[in-house]
């Protein structure tokens, strides 16, 4: 006998990580995570407001997916 049963998608988790602010996105939708990422890495490029710098990371599940390393990191003095 056969049940009617509807296999989930896998669904996972993004976010989208800053150094100095925190996470500032957290959804299902991939697009709309690497959309934050890259507007996050922009500004980090910048060198202006409080993102200037940072590091970005997009993560999949927990796991890092992408990464941009900020010139903040490098700062002697630093928080590791």
């Amino acid at each position: 006998m056969m049940t009617n049963q509807t296999k989930q998608p896998n669904t996972c988790v993004y976010d989208v990580v800053v150094g100095n602010v925190g996470t500032v996105h957290t959804g299902p939708d991939m697009r709309a995570a690497v959309l934050c990422y890259n507007t996050y890495v922009d500004r980090s490029k910048t060198g202006h407001g409080r993102c200037a710098n940072e590091s970005v990371y997009l993560m999949e599940d927990g796991n890092p997916i992408m990464e941009h390393q900020g010139s903040a990191d490098d700062e002697v003095g630093g928080v590791l």
